[in-house]
C-alpha cells in the first residue's frame, strides 16, 4: 500500500514537473522573441532615419531616437528577463533534483519499511503456529501434571490427618504414662513402710511369745545357727 502510494506520488510530481517544464521554455522562447523584436525595431528605426536624411523630415521623425530608445531599453529588459529565468530555472532544476533524491531516498525508506513489516508479520504467524502447536503437545502433560498434582495434594491432607491422629495419640500415651509413674512412685513410697508396718503388728499382737522364742534360742545354739 505504502509503495503504490509513493509511486503515484512519485508520478503526479513527475507530470507536474513536465508541465512546468513546457511553461518555463514557452516564456524563454517568448523573451527571446521579444528581445529580437526589439533590436530589430531599434534596427528599422535607425535604417529609416538614415533614409530619411536628404529629403524632406516627415512628422513622426523627431519620435525616432525615442522609440529607438524604448526599443533598446525594451530589449535590455526582456534580456535581464531572460537571464533572471534561466538563473531561476537553474536554482529550480537544483531544488528538483534534491526534492527528487529526496522522494527516491523516501521510496526506499519506505520499501525497506514494507520489507520489515511484512518480515515481521511472517515471522509472527510463524510465533503463532507454534505457540499453537507447542500448547497442543503440552495439554496432554498439563493435564497429567494437574491429576498428579490433585493426587499429590490429596496424599498430603491424608498425611496431615495421620499425624494429627498420631499427635493426639502420643499426647493420651504422656499422660497414661505420667500417670503410670505417679502410680510406680506411690507404690514404691509404700513398699519400705509396709515390713516396718507388718512387724509393728506382729509385736503388738503377740508380745508375749517374744521372750519364750529367745529363750528356746538362747537354749539351742545350733538352733540358732541354723536360723
Amino acid at each position: 500500500m505504502q509503495a503504490s502510494a509513493s509511486r503515484s506520488d512519485s508520478v503526479e510530481l513527475n507530470a507536474a514537473k513536465a508541465r512546468a517544464d513546457v511553461a518555463d521554455e514557452a516564456l524563454g522562447a517568448f523573451l527571446r522573441l521579444a528581445e529580437l523584436f526589439c533590436i530589430a525595431a531599434a534596427g528599422g528605426l535607425q535604417v529609416a532615419v538614415a533614409k530619411q536624411a536628404p529629403q524632406p523630415a516627415p512628422q513622426w521623425l523627431p519620435l525616432a531616437p525615442t522609440a529607438t530608445g524604448l526599443a533598446v531599453v525594451f530589449a535590455l529588459m526582456f534580456s535581464w528577463l531572460g537571464r533572471v529565468r534561466a538563473s531561476s530555472r537553474q536554482r529550480s532544476a537544483a531544488v528538483g533534483v534534491s526534492a527528487g533524491a529526496r522522494l527516491a531516498r523516501l521510496e526506499v525508506l519506505s520499501a525497506r519499511q514494507a520489507q520489515a513489516v511484512a518480515t515481521a508479520e511472517r515471522r509472527l504467524s510463524q510465533l503463532g503456529t507454534r505457540t499453537r502447536l507447542l500448547g497442543h503437545d503440552l495439554q496432554p502433560a498439563l493435564r497429567q501434571v494437574q491429576a498428579e498434582s490433585v493426587t499429590h495434594a490429596e496424599g498430603l491432607s491424608r498425611m496431615a490427618q495421620r499425624l494429627e491422629a498420631l499427635g493426639g495419640e502420643v499426647e493420651d500415651t504422656r499422660g497414661l504414662l505420667a500417670a503410670l509413674q505417679g502410680a510406680v512412685a506411690k507404690q514404691f513410697t509404700l513398699v519400705p513402710a509396709a515390713p516396718r508396718d507388718e512387724e509393728d503388728l506382729w509385736r503388738t499382737e503377740r508380745p508375749s511369745a517374744a521372750p519364750a522364742v529367745s529363750r528356746a534360742l538362747a537354749d539351742t545354739p545350733a538352733l540358732a545357727e541354723a536360723l
